[in-house]
């Protein structure tokens, strides 16, 4: 074999075997060669004869999510499993940079289900179905699977546990093994469910559901079953599809699904939405947790061979996954970020020194801060400097999210949202009230003008009346009503002496100061300065005055005017009054 196989590199290394990266030389193509490691306290025979027995049933199946077998060989060490050569991130590595949404993990789920349904089917169990075992490939076009990797030392479905059982090893990883693996060491059809309902809680929260700080803890945790709700994590996902996987690792075997097949025909009946497309969780991790705190869609980036990514990263185009595998190319709704090297620290731009805890960027108006803490961060968002659209970036996050998108920041922005709409409710109320108190004064001043209105318009009917009443009492015989008369002469005086003072100290106190000192002069000089106004009130005051005094001249001499519309009798009457005629 080693004649046509040309060993390029060590893939991997555990359990009963080693993985090389090997070149086909006859066909000119890369392979995966996996042979098996057999110690002294081995049965050599009896894991050679089962390896290669399950290569030929794994060859037979032939399907699309289970890595292909080309050749089989036995050796003196051993055994040698010529196999395709995927290339991919293993679900381990893609947890590491983000979560799956609904979308993307009823689809990695679906095509795990599938191949392990059909390798049941075929009487192959995995007995080792873990995230480093399963791999996302990309394909043309911007499409991905699964392939379910290393199959190699699983027993076979359908031989009696105690024939099952026979390496005197526990098979599989500590995390993903079923409660009666540690009691008896017996796998079944339902220890690959309980492998899977660990291996989905792991893709959707980043945690393994049962967690200690040994194996010894790790195995005390699965044998009392108990874990953290998914929901208590991973808020945004429905209770349908949170109690789906959890029913894959109750204790009890036969209250798991009974295969596979059935498992996947409940998930897709399931009416699964994503609620949004990228978001963060908590960024404080329990001790479980060593995936990425990130949700988001699966992308080309995702599907890079890479480790856990410590830097601020984008990504442009989406891989929205279907049932069928088919991807659409989209343009990302996170935003492009500088890399970390380029980011400014406080210390660059401020000159203070971060506090110990600060893990944390943020990106206001194009500008990148950081590092600061997360209560740093929260009192920024609570003073409304940094707000739900702009950007922040966490090492658990791998890329920018926005604020709103960020579970740690939610309860702030809230809260200075809240403020933010009492302030605004604080400044509406200010401008009603300023507008009511204008509007109040508009009309107080249309009153006020109305009013002027009404007593210009007074003012004038008034002069233009007692102009009129005037030269009646002038023209006509005022002594058959001399006290009629001279009441009304003395009322329109009154009236005009009011309207001009009222309108001289609305002018200024100067005005009545001059009509004080110069009585009809100063009055006379102010209405020809000011307007029509003040000239109705002076013109009544002299007709008034006019008329008063004539009145007065005949009542003194008893003697009407022989002729109101002559000439002479202004002068006769004068000299009668002095006693000149």
């Amino acid at each position: 074999m080693n004649d046509r196989y040309e060993i390029i590199q060590q893939l991997g290394s555990g359990g009963f075997g080693t993985v090389f990266l090997a070149k086909d030389r006859e066909l000119d193509r890369n392979i995966a060669i996996k042979r098996l490691n057999i110690t002294e306290q081995d049965d050599g025979e009896m894991l050679r004869d089962q390896l290669l027995a399950e290569a030929k049933t794994l060859a037979a199946m032939r399907h699309p999510n289970i890595v292909s077998i080309f050749d089989i060989q036995s050796t003196p060490s051993g055994g040698e499993i010529v196999m395709e050569h995927v290339q991919g991130v293993t679900l381990d590595g893609l947890v590491s940079k983000h979560l799956l949404l609904i979308r993307d993990f009823k689809f990695v789920a679906g095509q795990v289900l599938s191949a392990i349904a059909s390798s049941h089917a075929h009487g192959v169990l995995h007995c080792d179905l873990k995230p480093a075992n399963v791999m996302l490939c990309q394909l043309p076009g911007n499409q991905y699977e699964i392939k379910v990797l290393d199959f190699g030392m699983a027993p076979e479905a359908l031989k009696e546990p105690k024939e099952r059982s026979g390496t005197g090893k526990l098979v599989g990883s500590i995390f993903f093994m079923a409660p009666e693996q540690f009691e008896t060491g017996a796998v079944s059809v339902q220890t690959d469910i309980y492998a899977l309902g660990c291996l989905f809680y792991f893709l959707l929260t980043g945690c393994y559901p049962f967690y200690g700080e040994t194996s010894v803890q790790v195995m005390a945790a699965h044998m009392t079953g108990k874990f953290q709700p998914i929901r208590s994590i991973r808020p945004d996902l429905p209770e349908a599809l949170c109690k789906w996987v959890e029913s894959h690792f109750v204790l009890k075997p036969d209250k798991r699904f009974s295969s596979c097949q059935a498992s996947l025909d409940l998930l897709e009946e399931l009416d699964l939405v994503d609620t949004a497309e990228v978001f963060a969780l908590s960024s404080k991790k329990t001790s479980d947790s060593i995936g990425s705190r990130l949700v988001r869609p699966i992308t080309v980036d995702s599907l890079k061979q890479s480790e856990p990514i410590a830097s601020p990263t984008s990504y442009d185009s989406l891989l929205t996954a279907t049932r069928g595998g088919k991807a659409a190319k989209t343009t990302s709704v996170v935003a492009r970020a500088p890399e970390r090297s380029k980011l400014k620290t406080f210390e660059e731009e401020e000159a203070v020194a971060p506090p110990t805890d600060a893990t944390w960027y943020f990106s206001v108006e194009e500008s990148r801060k950081g590092p600061v803490s997360l209560e740093k961060l929260k009192r920024l968002c609570t003073e409304g400097k940094f707000q739900r659209n702009d950007l922040v970036w966490h090492p658990s996050f791998v890329d920018w999210v926005t604020a709103e998108k960020c579970a740690d920041l939610a309860d702030s922005i809230l809260l200075a949202e809240k403020n933010g709409a009492l302030r605004k409710a604080d400044e509406q109320k200010k401008a009603a009230d300023m507008q009511k108190t204008q509007i109040l004064k508009q009309g107080k001043k249309k009153k006020k003008s109305k009013m002027s209105r009404a007593l210009a318009s007074g003012e004038t009917t008034l002069t233009a009346l007692g102009l009129l009443l005037t030269g009646i009492i002038i023209i006509h015989k005022p002594l058959e009503a001399p006290t009629l008369s001279l009441a009304f002469t003395w009322l329109l005086l009154f009236y005009g002496f009011i309207i001009t003072k009222a309108r001289q100290i609305k002018a200024g106190i100067a005005w009545v100061l001059i009509g004080f000192f110069l009585p009809f002069l100063g009055d006379l000089i102010f209405s020809l300065r000011t307007g029509i106004r003040a000239i109705a009130g002076v013109l009544l005051m002299a007709s008034s005055t006019v008329a008063m005094a004539l009145l007065c001249i005949q009542m003194a001499t008893k003697d009407p005017l022989p002729n109101a519309y002559g000439l002479d009798w202004p002068m006769n009457t004068i000299l009668k009054v002095f006693g000149i005629i």
